[in-house]
C-alpha cells in the first residue's frame, strides 16, 4: 500500500513490513519530520513500487512472508534503478551471518529507539546522492 497523497516523485523512504502497525508507526515517524514515504506489505508489493517511485532509502523488516528481506535486498541490489538506494534491514532478531553486511548498509535489531533511527534516516537523506552510483546505472 502507499500513501495515496504521496506524490510517487517525493517519496524518500520506501517501508517493507508486513505487520501494519509497524509499518504505520514508521509512518507517522518520517510525517513528523515532513519525510515522504510509503509502504509495502510484502516482497513483491515493493519490488512493484519500485517500478513508480526512486527511493533514497529503504527500511526493510527480514522476517517477511515469502521471499524475506534478504532476499528482496539482493533483488534490489540487482536492479540498476534502485541500486544506489541505502538498505536498512529491521529485525527482530540479531544478524545470524555475513548475508546482512552483503546486502544492507546497515542492521537494526527490534526494539530500536525511533529517534535513533530518526536521526540515521535525517542524515541519510541530507547526504548528497553517490554520483558515482548514478553514473554506472
Amino acid at each position: 500500500m502507499r500513501r495515496q497523497d504521496a506524490d510517487p516523485a517525493s517519496v524518500s523512504v520506501l517501508i517493507v513490513d508486513d505487520n501494519e502497525d509497524a509499518a504505520m508507526s514508521l509512518t507517522m515517524l518520517l510525517e513528523l519530520e515532513n519525510i515522504s514515504s510509503a509502504v509495502a506489505a510484502d516482497a513483491p508489493a515493493a519490488l512493484s513500487l519500485l517500478e513508480t517511485i526512486r527511493p533514497r532509502l529503504m527500511l526493510i523488516d527480514i522476517g517477511l512472508p515469502g521471499m524475506n528481506g534478504y532476499e528482496l535486498a539482493q533483488r534490489v541490489r540487482e536492479r540498476a534503478d534502485a541500486a544506489d538506494a541505502t538498505l536498512i534491514a529491521l529485525s527482530g532478531r540479531e544478524a545470524e551471518d555475513s548475508a546482512a553486511a552483503t546486502v544492507f548498509h546497515q542492521f537494526w535489531t527490534k526494539p530500536f529507539d525511533p529517534k535513533k533511527l530518526l536521526t540515521e534516516v535525517k542524515a541519510i537523506l541530507s547526504a548528497a546522492p553517490d554520483v558515482t552510483a548514478c553514473a554506472r546505472g
